[in-house]
This record gives C-alpha cells, sequence and structure tokens, in this order.
C-alpha cells in the first residue's frame, strides 16, 4: 500500500517502541480463545508467521490496520492468531523479528493462578516463613503485633491511650509493613468471592501452604489468615473498627524481622473501615458456615461481628478518617461512605435474609463503576447477582442483572471499537493501580458472562488478562517471575531486603499512570500508557498491593472456570463476525470463535450458501469494489441444535488518497486536504470544501460515528473518542474519496 511521510509543518512524527515490537501473553492462551497479538510499527497486509519449537512455520496471518493510540504514542497493528488451536510452544515472527514465546494449552495458566495466590503465603505477617513452604523466599518471623499501641485518635474508656492489644496475623498491605482494614476489604472480598463463585475449581488447589494438609480448600485457609486479623480490629466494647495497624512512619528497605522492632499502632475508628469490616465478616459467615468441623464457631463469630460493627456504623455514620499528624503510613481516606453502606448492607441481607438489611441497600441509587477499595458498591450488585437462591421475594434481580450488564457493556464497547490493543483500558483508568482496573474489569466481564452466557463478555475479560501478561505497550508481563519479561524491582521491602536476585514471585505491580509523584524515577513517558518504571523508586508504578492481586486472583480463576467448562455454560460462542472496514487489493477476514467440542460451521454471503466455506473463519484475499456492502454470517451447529449469526458487513474503501496531511509543498498535486492530522483537538480544516456533498467518519470496525451533509471549512469531532479513524467524501460528481484521520 502507498503510504505519505506523516509530517506536521517541518517536523515529523515518530513512534517510538517501547520494548519488544511484537507484544503478546507471555505465558499462554487456551486452545479455543481468540488469540492477538499487538504490532508497533508493522505494515498493513504483511505476513507474520506462528512459528514451533521446531522452527516450523505453522500458521500465517496478515499484519492489520495500523491504528495510533494516543495513549502510548505509537501506531499499532492487530496480530490475529486465533486460527492455532493446537497445543505447543510458539513465538510469532514479523520481519526478522520474534516474539517471546507462549503455550497454547487448556492448563497454560495453572502456575500464574497459584502464584498470584501464593504470593498472600509471602505477605503473611506474625509468622515464620519456612524453607518447606517458602523455599528461598524463606524468612523470620515479622511483626508478631501481640503488643499493639493504642493511638490517642484511637484511646476510649476501655482501652486508654498507649494501653495495648493483641492484633497478630493478616497480610502486609503492599510494598510496606503495615495492614490497613480499608483495602483487607475489598482484597479479602475478591480472594472470597474466588472461591464463593469458582468453588469447584478451588477446592482441590494446593498453594502449598503450611494449612495444605487440611480439608479445607486453600485459597479459603488464606483467607482466615486475614479475617483471624480483622476480628483483633474490632473494639469489643462497642463494635467500631480501628482504621489500621500501623507503624509511624514508613521503614527503610529493611526486613520483617528488623521492622518488628519499631512500635505499631492502632488508629482511629473509622465508618469506612468498620462498614468494608461488616461486609467481609458477613460473606465470611456464609462461606465458613459449612465448614463447622473445621472452624468451630467461626460462622457464627463473623456475624455477630459484621451486626455488631453495623450497629457502631449506623450509629456513626460520618466518622470519616483523619490522618493524625504523627501518622505519615497510608492514608485510604474516602469522603463518601455511601457506597460502603451499600455494600454491607447487601452481604448482611444475603447471609441473613433480613429485609430491613436490603432496604438499606437503596438499590436504585447504584451508580454501577469497576470496583476499587474507594468505590465498593458494584460489589452489593455482584453479590445479589451470584446468590440469587438465598434472596427473599423483595428483591429486584432484574434491576441488579441490568446495572452489571451495562457496565459490562460499556467496558466491552471499548475492547470491540475503540482500542488500537483490543483491550477496555481508556484514558481514565490510567491511575494509580492501574493494572487492578484492569483485573477489576474483568471481574465485571466475567459476571456478565455469568448472566447472560454471552461469550463476548468473556473474551474481553480474557484480553485483560493479555494485557497484564505482555500484550500492552511495555511489554512487561506484570506478575513477578511470569513471563519473559517481569519488574524485578518492584517496589516491596521483603524483596528488596532478602538475598535473592529475583523479587518475591506471583506480585501484580501497579502499573502505568502519569502522575509521577516521586520526581526522583527515570520515567520513559509521561503518556499513561507507558509512563511505568521498573525500580524501587517508583513506588506509584512498581509497588504491589494486595488488593491488586486479589482481583487478579479473581479474574485468573474465572477465566479458567469458564474456558475449562467447569460451570453450567458449558460450550458457547465467544466472538462473532463484526463489521469489516477494508481498502481494495486488501485484506478481509470474518471469524467466529467458539469455546467447547462438536461446533460445525457454514458461512453465508448475502444469505446464500459459500460453498466449501465450513471452517470457524472466512478470508477475502483480495478485496475488491464488487464486494462493498456485502454481508457475511455463519451457522452455527452444536448438537443438533443451529442458530445464525447476525449478519457482518463488509464495507470496501478506494484507496485514492493516503495519509492527507498538513504541508506546504507545492507539488503535492491534492484536490481535497485534512489538516492537521494528527489532531489534538479533534478540530480539521478542510480544503476545496466546496466540492464535497457530505462526510463520514468510520471507526475501524465499520461502524459510522459521524455523518455530516455539506460539511464547512471547519469540522468539530470533539465528540468522537481518540484513535484512527477513515472519512469518506462523497464529492458533488459522486466521486468517493477516503482519507485516514487521527484524532489525539
Amino acid at each position: 500500500m502507498r503510504r505519505l511521510l506523516l509530517t506536521i509543518l517541518t517536523g515529523v512524527i515518530s513512534f517510538v517502541s517501547y520494548g519488544q515490537s511484537i507484544r503478546l501473553n507471555q505465558i499462554g492462551y487456551y486452545p479455543s480463545a481468540e488469540k492477538i497479538g499487538v504490532l508497533n510499527d508493522g505494515k498493513e497486509g504483511d505476513r507474520f508467521q506462528v512459528i514451533n519449537e521446531a522452527n516450523e512455520t505453522i500458521l500465517e496471518g496478515r499484519v492489520g490496520e495500523p491504528r495510533f493510540w494516543n495513549l502510548s504514542g505509537e501506531e499499532v497493528s492487530i496480530l490475529d492468531f486465533s486460527g492455532l488451536k493446537t497445543p505447543g510452544t510458539y513465538h510469532l515472527s514479523y520481519n526478522g523479528e520474534n516474539s517471546h514465546s507462549f503455550q497454547i494449552a487448556n492448563n497454560w495458566d495453572d502456575p500464574v493462578l497459584l502464584g498470584l495466590l501464593k504470593a498472600f503465603y509471602y505477605q503473611r505477617a506474625s509468622t515464620e516463613l519456612t524453607e518447606e513452604f517458602a523455599g528461598d523466599y524463606a524468612r523470620a518471623l515479622g511483626h508478631p503485633d501481640n503488643e499493639v499501641i493504642i493511638h490517642p485518635s484511637a484511646a476510649s474508656a476501655t482501652r486508654p491511650v498507649n494501653s495495648t492489644i493483641s492484633s497478630p496475623k493478616g497480610w502486609y498491605d503492599a510494598g510496606d509493613y503495615n495492614k490497613y482494614i480499608v483495602n483487607a476489604g475489598i482484597s479479602t472480598y475478591s480472594i472470597l468471592a474466588t472461591y464463593e463463585h469458582y468453588a469447584t475449581l478451588l477446592d482441590d488447589l494446593s498453594s502449598d501452604i503450611p494449612e495444605s494438609s487440611n480439608n479445607v480448600a486453600d485459597i479459603l485457609d488464606e483467607a482466615m489468615w486475614e479475617l483471624e486479623w480483622m476480628l483483633t480490629m474490632q473494639d469489643p466494647a462497642d463494635g467500631g473498627v480501628y482504621h489500621k495497624l500501623t507503624h509511624k512512619n514508613f521503614t527503610g528497605y529493611i526486613t520483617p524481622q528488623t521492622a518488628s522492632e519499631i512500635d505499631r499502632f492502632v488508629v482511629s475508628k473509622s465508618t469506612a473501615a468498620t462498614l468494608d469490616f461488616a461486609a467481609v465478616m458477613a460473606m465470611a459467615s456464609r462461606l465458613f458456615q459449612p465448614l463447622q468441623n473445621e472452624f468451630p464457631g467461626m460462622s457464627n463469630t463473623f456475624l455477630r461481628a459484621a451486626e455488631d460493627a453495623w450497629k457502631w456504623a449506623k450509629s456513626n455514620s460520618s466518622e470519616l478518617y483523619q490522618q493524625p499528624a504523627d501518622i505519615l503510613t497510608g492514608e485510604y481516606g474516602d469522603g463518601n461512605v455511601n457506597d460502603e453502606f451499600q455494600w454491607a448492607a447487601a452481604e448482611l441481607y444475603i447471609t441473613t435474609g433480613n429485609n430491613s438489611y436490603y432496604n438499606d441497600i437503596n438499590l436504585r441509587s447504584i451508580n454501577a463503576s469497576v470496583p476499587s477499595w474507594q468505590s465498593v458498591s458494584t460489589l452489593a450488585l455482584i453479590s445479589l447477582a451470584r446468590n440469587q437462591e438465598r434472596l427473599t421475594e423483595i428483591a429486584q434481580n432484574d434491576l441488579v442483572r441490568n446495572k452489571i450488564i451495562t457496565l459490562a457493556n460499556r467496558l466491552r464497547s471499548g475492547y470491540d471499537l475503540n482500542s488500537p490493543y483490543r483491550i477496555t483500558m481508556t484514558e481514565r483508568d490510567y491511575i494509580w493501580g492501574s493494572n487492578s482496573v484492569a483485573a477489576n474489569q474483568a471481574m465485571i466481564l466475567l459476571n456478565a458472562f455469568e448472566l447472560t452466557g454471552e461469550g463476548t463478555y468473556l473474551a474481553a475479560g480474557n484480553a485483560s488478562i493479555d494485557y497484564l501478561l505482555g500484550k500492552n505497550p511495555l511489554g512487561f508481563s506484570f506478575v513477578t517471575g511470569f513471563g519473559d519479561q517481569t519488574p524485578m524491582d518492584p517496589h516491596h521491602r521483603p524483596s528488596l531486603s532478602d538475598r535473592n536476585t529475583l523479587p518475591v514471585p506471583g506480585l501484580l505491580a501497579g502499573g502505568p499512570h502519569s502522575l509521577q509523584p516521586e520526581g526522583n524515577c527515570n520515567y520513559p513517558s509521561t503518556l499513561p500508557a507507558i509512563s511505568y518504571v521498573d525500580d524501587v523508586c517508583s513506588f506509584s508504578t512498581n509497588e504491589i498491593a494486595i488488593n491488586w492481586n486479589a482481583a487478579m486472583v479473581y479474574a485468573t480463576a474465572g477465566l479458567q472456570y469458564y474456558m475449562r467448562g467447569l460451570g453450567n455454560i458449558k460450550s458457547f460462542v465467544l466472538k462473532n463476525p463484526k463489521d469489516l472496514v477494508a481498502l481494495e487489493g486488501g485484506i478481509a477476514r470474518f471469524d467466529i470463535v467458539t469455546v467447547g467440542e462438536g461446533f460445525t460451521y457454514q458461512w453465508f454471503l448475502n444469505d446464500e450458501i459459500i460453498e466449501g466455506a465450513i471452517e470457524s473463519s472466512y478470508i477475502i484475499e483480495d478485496v475488491t469494489l464488487e464486494d462493498d456492502s456485502t454481508f457475511y454470517s455463519v451457522r452455527v451447529t452444536l448438537n443438533g441444535e443451529t442458530s445464525t449469526t447476525a449478519q457482518a458487513r463488509l464495507n470496501v474503501m478506494r484507496d485514492e488518497v493516503i495519509d492527507v496531511i498538513t504541508s506546504t509543498n507545492e507539488n503535492l498535486d491534492l484536490s481535497l486536504q485534512v489538516y492537521p492530522n494528527p489532531t489534538l483537538n479533534k478540530i480539521i480544516n478542510l480544503t476545496s470544501v466546496e466540492l464535497v456533498k457530505s462526510l463520514n467518519v468510520y471507526d475501524m470496525s465499520g461502524k459510522s460515528v459521524a455523518s455530516i451533509e455539506q460539511p464547512n471549512e471547519l469540522i468539530d469531532l470533539s465528540g468522537i473518542n481518540a484513535g484512527l479513524y477513515l472519512l469518506s467524501f462523497r464529492t458533488l460528481n459522486n466521486q468517493l474519496i477516503t482519507k485516514r484521520l487521527i484524532l489525539k
């Protein structure tokens, strides 16, 4: 395809590649899953190869349409190798460059899930990590926490200033040695929800911890270590819960054993902490109720603690946490606790069946959002949706379902239409802990799949896992120890203070965002998707945290559960054919991706059978103008039952004028110009506009996103998302002219 050099005035745009040019999941893919890589600086239509361990080319594909992503400042193309289904170890090759190797297997992510879960054992406080269970990461007992001082902010008549309580166990919250109830709330929920939703996957899964020999799932044993600590943070005199257990300041990069010599304090009760506690304890009560023999009385203990906490919070609804002047560790402050009330009420209602708790949820007021420690009302929706058999007749199940699906649809639309990386992450998602946003987005999508059986939700959730394991602009697998390029220097005190070259494995790094508060780290860029550095100095992008790990435990387990057919949904269509835009002489590929055995396929062109088109993909090698506005569908048969997909449209555009850009070069004989291109403010200028009858703007799926009759010289496209688009001009003499446009 012909290309003009992209220029703006006298400058030249250069697209910088970070890491390898080919970015993909560095661990693996399921045989039946969609398989997507991303190529930086490729040429559309070029061939790429899939190479096996014997160095044989076993599959070829074509490089997709380049698209600019303003969040990483690069132009990238999709490499779709979904046709690869044979188990084995492979790599991609393009123009002499090889990708990281990866597996195709039904169990490729077993080590990842085990590593993510085992990381919680490595984060345990108040215990020695023995060589038997920790291997090279064995360490002495850290922070027994049996004499924790009552801070003035936490003092009461029964617990005066400088008195002490015993508050052992729990997980170190992040790269520091402190323990925080607010973050423990969403972290423990995610771990417990993983078991509640996917128990058949986890009952026999051993993470090789001291409790592995008992008759309890290891994931529940691990959760119990945190739950028992949380119980100690409740004041038995009134039911209120202390906000955190902490040193007064962050320690240096010293071992847990050495740090244990520094005084520890419990600080200030808060409404947010108490409600997070109530929600988790109510949830734990129902999950441990069947385990009375293994944990006698604990289910009742959890429920009493939850109800006492709820009563305190109702009487102290505005006790927002205020950081004392002499406490400098993590704040976890929250100025709005309505969502915590909704979540706690939902968990108590589900466990007790008491309708008064349901009335306190105020379900219609919940604005579903991707969960985080600051925003937990969507956890109420998920728990309600997953426990319908426990609910009373007043429950509004359809409303719960619709709120989850509406949120999932927004996430899926980004994956389907707007993302050059085929992910759900957008600019607003690149916050502190952006990788946990990706994992929690997967949680929402997995729950939408459970509710609907619509496989595109699962495909979008799978893409989030791919992103976290390497299909991102940095080419990092963000879980320590998993993948070829992983964080080596996370901001994590146990890793920094031990004698190991490699960090503690299984920890999810926080991920890129453009805040950069440290001021002394060598970041490669301020662009949100690449503002990350693998250095201990970067506590804002390279620290770890239990809530980030817990979200990815949930997402990884959910993907395994569904892709292995362990739930009620055994076989399903993962991806339907989508509308396509192709340029004359290019390639068009329609795909349907299915999970499960026994599917057969038959493709149709304009409702007529295409002879011999009986595979899961249908490819047109040399698109012509006659193919414009043709429609393709596929009939899928499974166990004698058939269904036909909706028709996908093929739009064909002539490649008459390509990449028209601002230039003062009079030798460019162009009758119509669009500038600036790329445009930063989404305002474009047109020349020779008097020749134009109409303008249509298409995204790269072929969907029209704007249509303007008789356009003026100045066009405002600020209502359209950033990305790569095709402008289709219809002239007065009905000539069709197409141009690419990059909106930044």
